[in-house]
Order: C-alpha cells, then structure tokens, then sequence
C-alpha cells in the first residue's frame, strides 16, 4: 500500500500527540479518539485506523450526495450517475482508500448539501449550518462552502417558494458563520490566549503556525491553466495520458484507456452542456466558487477539487436528467462512467494498493542502514516521511526546516550517532529551482553538508552528512 506524504504526517501526529492543527482540526481530533479506542494490545499504526475512518466517510459521502442528487433531480438514473462519477473520480477514489483530512470534510460537505437541498423543515438550514461548521474545522478551505451552498440554496430548489428559500439561505450563513467564527476563536484563544481583533484574523487567514512556502498563496496568470490541469487529474489520472499521434504497439494500454477514458469525459461533458438548465448551472457555479482559492492557493495537486468535485457530479446529474428518457443515450452515459471507474481502478487504484511502490522500497532500505539514533536529511517529500513514520528514524526536511538542521547535527554528534543527507547532485536542476525559491536553500547548501558515499538504495546515493 502506497501512502500520501500528508496522510503519514496526520497519522505521526496523532502517535505522537501533535493533535490540533488549525487548518483541519477536526480530524486528528477524531483520528486520537479511533486510535486511542483500540482494544487493549493493539500494535497497528495509526494510519490504519485513518485509512478505516476514510473509507466510512468516503462511503457516507457519496450517500449524502446521492440524497442531494436525487432531490434536486426527481430521477434516480441521473441521481446514480452523478454519484457514480463523484464516486469513482480519481481523487475521491484513492483518498477514500488512503489517509487524508479532505475525506472527512467532503463527508460533511454533501451530508450539508442534502439536509441544505431537502429543506424539509426550518431546522434543515441550521442542521445544514452545523454540518458545513464542521467541515470547515475538519478542512479550513471549506469556508468556501457558504458561498457554494448559498447559490444552490437559492436556485436548486425551483419548487420551493423564492421567499422561503431566501429565508433559509440567511439561516443558513448566519449558523455556519457564527458557529464556525465562535469556534476557531475559542480555539484561537486556548492555543494563544487573549488576542486583539487584528491578531485573531491574522491568525484565521495564516496557514499554520509558522508561515507557509511561497508556491502556496500567490497570484501567477499561469496558474490558472495548471489548476484546469490538476481539476481534470482530479477526475482521471491525465498525467498518464499521450498524445494520440504517440500511440503505437509499445505503448501501455493504461495510457492508452487514460486517453479514452478523457475523450468520454470530454463527450459526457458536451452531453451535459446541451441539456443543462438553470439549476444545473447552480452546481456548477458552486463548483466554480471555490476555483480562485485553488489557483491562488495550491494548483499542482488535484486533491483539493475533492470537495468541489462534488458541485461538478451534481452539475453532470442534474444537465444529464433528461438524456435518461432516452435508452440509447443512457447507455452511453453509464458506459462512459464505466470506462472512467475502470481507467482509475486499473491505472492507479490497484496499483496504489498491490504495490507498495518505489518510495517505500527505497524507505526500507534507507532505513536498515540506519540506526535509531541517526538522522536524515532530505530535500524532498515522499520516501524520507516513510522513514520516519514507518521506520521510526529521524527525519529533518531541507524544504521546511532547515533552520534546524545545525541543531540536529549537534544532537546527533552528542550521542555519538551518524548524520545522512541524500546527494544534492541526484537532484534535477528544476527542483533545485523550486528548492531554493520555496525555502533559500541552495545546492551550494546542501553541499557543504555532503560528505563521502555511505551507501545506495534503488538508485538514490545516501552520504554522511558533515557534523560540527
């Protein structure tokens, strides 16, 4: 089984104790309490235990937007297809089976749009409020839910009277903005104690604790078509795909399918288009809201779609409704789903789980050849968060904490133990680019640290590392 980098951190959190982080708060809350109710004797790791707690809420997830899906629709062909493909997207897919925050938040995220869309009494909007407050404690990011929610509030529901629809989406913002505001103030205040106005949005609209990298929270034309590109790999894994010109016998087939898999994508979505209505085009301004934060955000990865995405199936449920009175055209449509949950299923999903893949080969064979006390330094994210999570070796990221790299060396050379450092001269000109304009770390850096080969794992060169 192959983990997500930030999956390995939640789960060393919690083994560890480090349970509030502001940003998802929610879920190392949950993850300790899981992990802490074990039976007696339990020797499992804690992401085990997250990968359990991911995959109840993946499938509530989709039950919940099936539920949203089917209301606004009045059909349950199109309520399955739009779950289906929220279902077996690739991001939803391999976070359901993995350890990741974004689960649990999208878990509340649709069960709030349901109890949102169903507005079966004056309670709903509150409910629906509380629910996004907790989405919003689990992934900070999901503020933009209020918005979201609000638009499909509004126009969803055609049958529903305008007048009590505007009452409900005022209900609605005002439980989710002061429940959620009073919430991350308590927790403002117990983490920091009395602070001013100022500081307590200062400290609401910061990432963490200490700042954040530069590739995250700024504004580049250019990453906006990187966004569109994660937003498609957040639906199928487009980076495996080929330009049909390149296509041959020696081609793998799974490259193959990716390209096919986008051209039904590109087909369902033209499908979409033709018969979209009003309440159709809610969804997908919902899903449209949360588009800047990402792009200004973190366009590279396509996980943070995970939640949005649930705007776009629903979008595809509701424009795809009426090509359901039609035989043909439905099978077109679920045969395009199957071809894309097939695409995943082979491409990534299984190989995710069959194999535990080049990272944590290397992880394992780093790690024989260290010694408890010893320590790792690495300029990059993958295999290193292997050993130290599940090898139990020291591990100091070149990326985020360089500062203390000095200070570690002295721990080390105290008790007499060896300091490792992986071969600045592996590393590509173009992450040594990024390195440094994330984090001032030059490759003239991490040379003066570099000593003699100490050993070689799958093709990487592990070196002693100076010490004072």
């Amino acid at each position: 089984m192959q983990y997500d980098p930030n999956g390995l951190a939640e789960a060393f959190a919690i083994e560890s104790g480090q349970l509030v982080h502001k940003n998802h708060v929610l879920y190392g809350v949950v993850g300790y309490l899981a992990y802490s109710a074990q039976p007696f004797g339990y020797a499992g790791k804690a992401i085990t235990v997250l990968q359990k707690i991911n995959a109840i809420c993946g499938a509530l997830g989709v039950g919940f937007a099936y539920v949203a899906y089917k209301r606004v629709t009045d059909n349950r062909l199109a309520a399955i297809a739009g779950t289906a493909f929220l279902a077996s997207s690739f991001t939803y897919w391999l976070f359901s089976t993995d350890a990741a925050y974004i689960t649990m938040a999208a878990m509340f995220a649709t069960a709030s749009m349901a109890v949102l869309i169903s507005v079966s009494s004056r309670v709903s909007p509150i409910l629906a409020g509380v629910l996004t407050t907790l989405s919003i404690l689990t992934w900070q990011a999901s503020i933009f839910l209020i918005p979201a929610l609000c638009v499909l509030s509004l126009h969803a529901r055609t049958d529903v009277p305008k007048e009590i629809r505007r009452k409900n989406t005022v209900l609605y913002a005002a439980t989710a903005c002061i429940i959620s505001g009073l919430a991350y103030t308590f927790i403002a205040f117990a983490q920091h104690g009395s602070m001013d106005a100022l500081s307590l949005v200062r400290w609401f609209t910061s990432y963490g604790e200490s700042g954040h990298l530069p590739m995250w929270g700024k504004w580049e034309p250019e990453r906006i078509l990187t966004a569109g590109r994660s937003a498609l790999g957040s639906i199928l894994p487009s980076s495996a795909a080929i330009p049909i010109s390149r296509i041959s016998w020696n081609v793998q087939l799974g490259r193959v399918a990716v390209d096919l898999a986008i051209l039904g994508f590109a087909l369902l979505s033209l499908m979409a288009l033709l018969k979209t209505r009003k309440r159709a085009f809610s969804f997908l301004l919902a899903y449209l809201i949360f588009f800047p934060f990402i792009v200004w955000w973190d366009p590279f990865v396509g996980k943070w779609f995970f939640i949005p995405n649930a705007f776009l199936a629903g979008f595809f449920a509701v424009a795809l409704a009426p090509w359901f009175r039609n035989l043909y055209a439905s099978t077109i449509v679920f045969a395009i789903l199957l071809l894309i949950a097939a695409t995943n299923f082979v491409v990534v999903i299984r190989p995710h789980h069959n194999d535990v893949g080049l990272d944590r080969r290397i992880a394992q064979c780093v790690a024989e050849k260290m010694r408890p006390d010893d320590l790792l330094i690495a300029a990059e994210w993958g295999w290193p968060n292997y050993v130290q999570y599940l090898h139990g070796r020291k591990f100091v990221s070149a990326i985020s904490e360089f500062s203390e790299v000095n200070a570690w060396l002295d721990r080390v050379q105290n008790v007499g133990a060896k300091a490792y450092i992986t071969d600045p001269d592996e590393y590509s000109v173009d992450h040594l680019m990024w390195l440094e304009a994330q984090s001032d770390v030059s490759r003239e850096d991490l040379t003066r640290l570099a000593g003699t080969v100490a050993f070689k794992c799958y093709g990487r060169t592990i070196l002693f590392a100076k010490t004072r």
